[in-house]
């Protein structure tokens, strides 16, 4: 066989309103139950004590998600893993029906910029150092623009799948003069 396997992994930044709502919820949950002690029988503070601990253990578990892209013979998934224990694969796209693949801030995407009928999908880190490429792919008959970082062997890969719209400029600049 001749499939091509590329594994790339990348961690979303996270944001500190996770860390200070999980740390709000513990104050809370723990408030909550010293005053069920306190007022012995309180049964109702004892049950709100124990939720907001729970909601802020759910609140830590996805603190840390990272994007695993992997791409085999045409077929591009994206898994999601949380706290680097959680696995669920979220997208799999068959690369063979891109329309466009190209810098996200590139002027080639000014054509879908705006569209309503175009649902968008972020698997990338969400710095805003970083520069996402945009891949617009027809998934179901509808178009779907989904944001990924990429390096140099996954782009080529993608470039060589779908060779006529992938392209790593940031503008229309580059191109080609066309006389008739």
């Amino acid at each position: 066989m001749n499939d091509t396997y590329v594994e790339l992994l990348i961690r979303k930044k996270h944001s500190i309103l996770p860390v200070l709502l999980r740390n709000l919820l513990i104050v809370a949950g723990v408030l909550a139950l010293l005053a069920a002690f306190l007022l012995t029988g309180s049964i109702v503070l004892f049950l709100a004590g124990a939720i907001l601990l729970g909601l802020a253990y759910l609140v830590n578990f996805n603190k840390i998600i990272e994007y695993e892209y992997l791409f085999l013979d045409k077929h591009l998934t994206i898994d999601r893993i949380q706290n680097q224990s959680r696995r669920k694969t979220v997208a799999e796209y068959d690369l063979t029906t891109t329309e466009l693949f190209a810098p996200a801030s590139s002027g080639r995407m000014a054509a879908y910029q705006g569209r309503n009928d175009i649902k968008t999908a972020d698997y990338s880190t969400g710095e805003k150092d970083s520069s996402p490429y945009a891949l617009i792919i027809k998934v179901n008959n509808q178009l779907q623009r989904v944001l990924l970082e990429v390096n140099d062997e996954l782009f080529e890969q993608i470039r060589k799948v779908a060779p006529r719209v992938t392209f790593r400029d940031s503008s229309l600049i580059n191109l080609p003069i066309r006389k008739n």
